[in-house]
C-alpha cells in the first residue's frame, strides 16, 4: 500500500473518535434485472464444481440451494478457474474464517487476482470478537494493498470480475465466508450493470473516513487505550485511572527526570499509537505541545515525545508555539491559552504527544494549529 492510500486511510479518523478501518452505512439504493433466469435445486450435489460447470451466460442468473457441502468462498475459486484471473475481488461479509482469507491471499500472492484489487467489508461482530482472524486479515490486506472496513454488515455478496472477457460475476447468498454446514441459498449472475450496482455501494463505504451508526446490537470493543472527548476532541491516552495520574505527577515533578522511566512511559503511549495508526503516513513526525505552566523547569512533555519518536522510528519536530500574552509575574504566571501557531512548513501529518491531558484545552489548541497549517494530526497521551 502506498504512502496516498495509507494516508487516505487515516487523515481525520481519530480525530472523529472512530477507528480508521470502520465505515459508515451506505445510502439506501435498488436494481432491477432484466435477464432469463434458471432455476437450479442442488440438494443432491455435492461438490460446486461438478454441479454447475459450466458458468451463467451474460445476462443470465442461476439461482443455488446448497446442502452445506461447500461454503460461499468455494465461489472464488470456481469464477477463476471459468475467467483465468480476476481484475478485482470485493468481499461483503459478516464475518469469515482464517482458511479462506489465506485462501484468498495465495490467490492474490499467485497471480490469479490482480495486485492490490481485494476489497473487504465485514460485520462489526468479526473485528470485535474474532480478533485474531481479523488481526491477520488486515495485516494481509494491508501488506498487499488492499481495503477494509468494517460496519454493522450483515450482506453476503462477492463481486469477480475480468473486463477483457466481459466477464462481470456477482454472488449474492445467506452464508459468510467460513464452513458452514447449513442449508444455504446463492444468486450467481453475470451481468455488468448488476455488479457495478453493488461495487459502488462498497465503494461508497470505503470512501468514508468516520462511523455515522449507533451500534444496538454488539457492545463496544475493548479498546487499547481510552478515549476522550474532552474540549470536543477525539484524543487517546493510555491511562485515565487515579493512580497513573499520581504517578505521572510525579515524575514530572522530579528536577532531573528519570530516563528509564520516560521510557516505560514511551512505550506504552507507542502501543496505543501503533495501535490505532498501524501504518504510519508517509512524512509523518512525532510533536508535543509548547512548554506551559512547568517553565523554567524540565520539558517532560518534549522529552517523552522524543522517547516516542525513538521507538516509532520517525523524527521530533518542536512545530507549535503559543501567541498568548502573558500577565502577572512568571514566564507562563497567568498566561491564557490563545491559539497556538506553526513553527515553519508543517509536515503532511503530526502525532501531537502529551503526557497529562486535563481540560483538553492545550491539545485542542495544538491540533487546531497543525490542521490550520494543512497537516492531518493525531492526539495521544499517557494519562487522560
Amino acid at each position: 500500500m502506498d504512502s496516498s492510500q495509507v494516508t487516505n486511510l487515516l487523515v481525520g479518523s481519530i480525530l472523529e473518535g472512530s477507528d480508521p478501518f470502520e465505515g459508515t452505512m451506505p445510502s439506501p439504493r435498488a436494481f432491477r434485472l432484466q435477464a432469463k433466469r434458471r432455476l437450479l435445486n442442488l440438494l443432491a450435489q455435492e461438490q460446486l464444481s461438478e454441479s454447475m460447470p459450466q458458468p451463467p451466460a451474460i445476462g443470465e442468473s442461476v439461482h443455488i440451494v446448497s446442502n452445506g457441502k461447500y461454503d460461499f468462498a468455494t465461489w472464488i475459486p470456481e469464477i477463476i478457474r471459468w475467467i483465468g484471473t480476476a481484475d478485482s475481488l470485493w468481499v461483503s461479509t459478516w464475518t469469515l474464517s482464517r482458511p479462506n482469507a489465506l485462501d484468498i491471499f495465495a490467490m492474490h500472492d499467485g497471480g490469479l487476482i490482480a495486485k492490490g484489487q481485494v476489497h473487504f467489508l465485514t460485520g462489526l461482530y468479526f473485528k470485535r470478537r474474532e480478533t485474531a482472524t481479523y488481526t491477520m486479515l488486515l495485516d494481509g490486506l494491508l501488506e498487499r494493498g488492499g481495503r477494509y472496513k468494517a460496519l454493522e454488515n450483515h450482506a453476503k455478496v462477492l463481486l469477480v470480475s475480468n473486463a477483457s472477457k466481459g466477464a462481470f460475476f456477482t454472488v449474492e447468498g445467506s452464508a459468510n465466508l467460513n464452513a458452514n454446514p447449513r442449508l444455504e441459498q446463492y444468486v450467481i449472475t453475470n451481468d455488468r450493470a448488476l455488479w457495478t450496482f453493488h461495487r459502488d455501494w462498497m465503494e461508497e463505504v470505503f470512501q468514508t473516513t468516520q462511523k455515522n451508526y449507533r451500534s444496538t446490537t454488539t457492545p463496544r470493543e475493548q479498546i487499547v487505550g481510552f478515549s476522550h472527548r474532552r474540549a470536543g476532541l477525539g484524543v487517546l491516552s493510555v491511562a485515565n485511572d487515579v493512580h497513573s495520574r499520581r504517578r505521572i505527577i510525579r515524575a514530572k515533578s522530579n528536577p532531573t527526570g528519570d530516563e528509564a522511566e520516560i521510557g516505560k512511559f514511551a512505550v506504552d503511549i507507542e502501543r496505543v499509537i501503533r495501535h490505532w495508526l498501524p501504518c504510519l503516513p508517509a512524512g509523518c513526525v512525532v510533536t508535543c505541545p509548547p512548554q506551559g505552566a512547568s517553565w523554567p523547569r524540565d520539558h517532560f512533555a518534549e522529552r517523552l515525545a522524543k522517547a516516542v519518536a525513538g521507538l516509532l522510528a520517525i523524527p521530533f519536530a518542536t512545530l507549535l508555539e503559543r501567541t498568548g500574552e502573558k500577565t502577572g509575574r512568571g514566564p507562563f504566571a497567568s498566561l491564557k491559552q490563545e491559539p497556538f501557531k506553526t513553527i515553519g512548513t508543517a509536515p503532511p501529518a503530526v502525532i501531537v504527544v502529551d503526557d497529562l491531558i486535563t481540560s483538553g484545552i492545550t491539545m485542542k489548541l495544538s491540533m487546531e494549529a497543525i490542521q490550520a497549517a494543512g497537516a492531518a494530526a493525531y492526539g495521544f497521551g499517557w494519562i487522560g
